[in-house]
């Protein structure tokens, strides 16, 4: 019989790797969950991937520039009707189904509270609208500013807005808005 004793450290280590070894190996069922988990994973990696290709506004048929001017035509249009083009409850009449199909539902209405209340009209004129739109990387949202100046009836000063719009370009339609005033503008017309 051998002693324990005679078996050198070396012995001892091997044995322990094996016994470690043994322990930590994976069962068939971890093995067969991760191989799910990582199949799963890359399927939605090329799902993801093909939206990104789809959405991106080089890919396909899709005309970039062409829908970029349209929107600046759209928006410039509708921009320049609500702050300062309207009047009169015919100028509304005439252009509400119109701002409404531009600027959507939510922001046709937020922006002709500036312009109006009941039969009084508050802006006298529009004075620049200015667009701009950021790096696109998706044809279905991407970031356009809009900047609004427009002269008040009551003082005659020029006051101004900024809203960032996320656009579907394809759809030529607003998704979400936000919105900042500026102060009095310094301009000519001020003095």
């Amino acid at each position: 019989m051998i002693s324990l004793r005679k078996v050198p450290i070396l012995g001892w280590i091997m044995i322990a790797s094996c016994v470690i070894t043994l322990v930590l190996i994976p069962s068939r069922k971890e093995l067969d969950q991760t191989k799910d988990e990582l199949a799963t994973v890359k399927n939605e990696l090329k799902a993801k991937q093909k939206v990104v290709e789809q959405n991106f506004p080089l890919s396909g048929d899709f005309d970039l520039v062409k829908a970029e001017g349209d929107a600046q035509k759209r928006l410039t249009e509708a921009f320049s009707i609500v702050y300062g083009g309207l009047h009169s409850k015919e100028d509304l009449e005439k252009n509400n189904n119109m701002l409404q199909s531009y600027l959507g539902t939510d922001l046709a209405k937020e922006a002709l509270l500036d312009s109006y209340n009941q039969d009084q009209y508050f802006l006298e004129k529009n004075i620049q609208t200015q667009f701009g739109i950021k790096n696109v990387t998706d044809k279905h949202d991407c970031e356009i500013l809009v900047v609004v100046t427009y002269q008040m009836k009551i003082d005659g000063k020029t006051y101004g807005k900024a809203y960032t719009l996320n656009y579907d370009l394809e759809n030529q339609k607003v998704l979400s808005y936000k919105y900042d005033s500026m102060k009095v503008v310094n301009t000519d017309e001020n003095k």
